[in-house]
């Protein structure tokens, strides 16, 4: 977009998560491309590139260049966590205070 690359950091609080996203597949979340349209085999594949190879000069790219990352996020840490779980009140005026909010 724009001609510009912009790099994807993923902070997860779910360490099942990351797993299934580094592995390309998990059999305890195989549901969730029905329930919540979330491709893991997808979200592998723009976190965890593939090998290149040039098939003109057969020069295989060894390090292909990575714009995504994923890494484990504490949940009292985690940004998004006031809104995706109910929290008492001074757990959500942290919360506000974290994205940079004052009630």
């Amino acid at each position: 977009m724009l001609g510009v690359d912009l790099p994807l950091h993923a902070w997860e609080d779910n360490s099942q998560c990351i797993s299934a996203v580094t592995n390309g597949y998990s059999a305890n979340l195989r549901h969730l491309a029905r329930v919540q349209r979330t491709c893991i085999s997808a979200l592998h594949e723009a976190f965890f590139p593939e090998v290149e190879e040039d098939f003109l000069t057969g020069e295989v790219d060894a390090q292909p260049e990575l714009n995504c990352t994923i890494a484990y996020c504490p949940s009292g840490d985690h940004k998004g966590d006031m809104f995706t779980k109910p929290l008492d009140r001074a757990l959500f005026l942290a919360g506000l205070d974290k994205i940079g909010m004052k009630l």
